[in-house]
């Protein structure tokens, strides 16, 4: 994969308003030059990011995390900085052909090799079946279901033969029978067999696309067999690291910004055939927080489309505090007659189904009506577990106007009154939506006149290269030794390119710590020296001032060394050998710093 120069990343990253691409992802407001927005990188509910359309960059003043449109994508959606660029390239229809990226394959264990080589070879075997006179049945029950060919070809949809078929495919292709013991795909007894006859196959797939397991649905209405059969765990399958068509939904959550998460893969199924690509489910298995992860990789945005069954609307409540917990945006689908997805799409068709899955509804909504519906209000001590708990969860809202709406919903199903309720949450009294503010980590650390001269020469060598020209000739070097890793770096990039803009220069830079330094030490506040353009004699004042200071920084930290030194040196001889030395020294120290030189006595 060849490096992209740094020519085309500036030409990449200029294509774009790293406000409208953020703005795609993230709410922002505008506030003053800039614009603020609730960091997605931490915990937050405040706007603590600041976007700079002027500087094209972000910076956040909690977490510290901060870059251009590339870094911004590269974190938001989990993926490389190359993938970033790319996805950037797309926005503007630039061409990166050459430079197309290529997803490194993991390697696999020896091992395991055998096994996810079955898995793919019994995929392709029940989806050719599938299409043979032997799978007529199967075949008709999927069409009646409005199940076409092409979401068959799609989802690799099968069909397993009554008698043995994968037995003597694997025997035929050589597979050692400890293997297919251990694939799960074939049982071991007197004789050999497949553990999946007679019923139409759903291939699961892992986050990279392998097949690892399979689902196997009965299609006879009479038969007594179990509904499903699904593949037990094995060195390849963990049901709680798996979600079904995750691998397939990757761009269409990435382009939406949301993702549907659903119970069952026919739900999948059902959404897939309505035109909505981004949606999983979770087979049915615990939430957990391998599948978080996976989710974190996408989107924080997740509106939950479960069963409407009592088992559903738990496995929602319980996934919805997980999520929100995690800092996920959570809203849920309710559909028609407590129906799931697949069920409404076959009832009442298409343009129902779509027309349920925009009616979504906020959490804490969700949340209130699910502890109703499981209170019986007659009963005193539930009533009042009811109105504390629901307190207890409207008491978190910051928005004073969520919070009377809420409030005000409460109040109607219990029948008590605000000032009752609120005693339950006094410190929720009277909330305030807090302003829009830009915290720091920690207290600006106090700094000395030389630490504030090379950050501020820093910003302007950043600003103009006749600057960095001047701390070539007469400084060469900080003592600060990130600024002075800085310094080079700006020195060497202003040789390779003649100009700078700072979205540009933090590319070329890999160590994520001087990024950041970058990023602070040129949003600072401080004129610009392209005030000065009608006056050169002043802009060369203003820069030669800096560089006077920093020469005396080093015969300062000189002294102190010397003072250092005298303090723990016992010898009368060393003492005076120092305090002379010192004394040349602080009428140089004194001439550097001062305007008046105090006489040496």
């Amino acid at each position: 994969m060849p490096r992209i120069p740094d020519s085309k990343l500036s030409e990449i990253r200029q294509s774009v308003n790293i406000i409208d691409v953020i703005g795609a992802y993230l709410p922002l407001i505008k506030k003053g030059q800039n614009y603020v927005a609730v960091c997605p990188f931490h915990q937050d509910n405040h706007p603590s990011m600041s976007v700079s359309q002027e500087r094209q960059i972000y910076k956040c003043f909690v977490c510290g995390a901060g870059g251009n449109v590339f870094m911004f994508l590269q974190n938001y959606l989990k993926i490389t900085f190359h993938q970033a660029v790319l996805e950037v390239a797309k926005m503007s229809n630039i061409d990166v052909s050459e430079y197309e990226y290529k997803a490194p394959v993991k390697e696999v264990a020896k091992e395991l090799v055998p096994i996810y080589d079955m898995y793919e070879d019994a995929t392709n075997i029940y989806h050719y079946y599938l299409s043979t006179d032997l799978a007529k049945e199967a075949k008709k029950y999927l069409t009646d279901r409005h199940i076409s060919d092409t979401v068959i070809d799609h989802f690799k949809i099968g069909y397993s033969l009554p008698k043995q078929c994968l037995v003597p495919a694997f025997e035929k292709k050589g597979y050692d029978d400890m293997d297919a013991y251990r694939s799960g795909l074939i049982v071991e007894g007197k004789y050999k067999r497949d553990r999946f006859v007679d019923r139409i196959m759903f291939p699961i797939h892992n986050s990279e696309g392998k097949v690892v397991a399979f689902s196997g649905r009965v299609f006879d209405k009479n038969s007594d067999q179990a509904k499903y059969i699904n593949s037990s765990e094995s060195q390849v399958f963990v049901k709680g690291e798996v979600l079904y068509n995750y691998h397939r939904c990757i761009d269409a959550v990435r382009h939406a910004n949301h993702i549907y998460i659903c119970e069952g893969f026919m739900d999948v199924i059902a959404l897939y055939r309505v035109g909505i690509n981004q949606a999983i489910a979770t087979m049915g298995t615990a939430f957990t927080k391998r599948h978080i992860q996976l989710l974190k990789r996408l989107t924080k945005n997740i509106r939950l489309c479960m069963d409407g069954d009592n088992a559903g609307q738990t496995a929602t409540y319980k996934m919805g505090e997980l999520l929100k917990k995690e800092g996920f945006d959570v809203t849920v689908i309710n559909l028609r007659d407590r129906y799931d997805p697949d069920e409404v799409l076959e009832k009442y068709g298409k343009d129902e189904l779509l027309s349920n899955l925009e009616l979504t509804m906020p959490f804490l909504q969700f949340q209130l009506n699910y502890l109703q519906n499981n209170c019986n209000f007659e009963n005193y001590d539930d009533k009042k577990q009811f109105t504390t708990s629901a307190m207890k969860l409207i008491s978190t809202l910051e928005d004073p106007i969520d919070y009377e709406h809420y409030l005000s919903i409460v109040m109607k199903i219990t029948g008590f009154s605000a000032s009752t309720l609120q005693s339950l949450a006094p410190f929720v009294q009277k909330p305030i939506m807090q302003d829009i503010v830009l915290p720091v980590m920690a207290p600006r650390q106090v700094i000395n006149k030389y630490q504030r001269a090379e950050r501020d020469l820093l910003h302007y060598m950043m600003e103009d290269k006749f600057v960095c020209d001047i701390y070539v000739k007469k400084v060469q070097i900080m003592h600060n030794v990130e600024y002075n890793l800085i310094a080079n770096l700006i020195t060497s990039y202003y040789k390779r390119n003649g100009v700078m803009e700072v979205s540009d220069f933090i590319n070329s830079i890999e160590n994520q710590s001087a990024v950041q330094t970058i990023l602070e030490v040129s949003q600072l506040n401080i004129p610009s020296l392209s005030e000065f353009d009608t006056q050169p004699d002043q802009k060369h004042k203003i820069i030669d001032g800096y560089v006077e200071t920093l020469k005396g920084y080093g015969a300062m930290l000189r002294k102190e060394k010397e003072e250092s030194l005298l303090l723990n040196t016992k010898s009368t001889e060393e003492q005076i050998k120092i305090l002379e030395q010192i004394l040349t020294n602080k009428e140089e120290l004194y001439e550097a710093n001062d305007d008046t030189k105090p006489k040496i006595n």
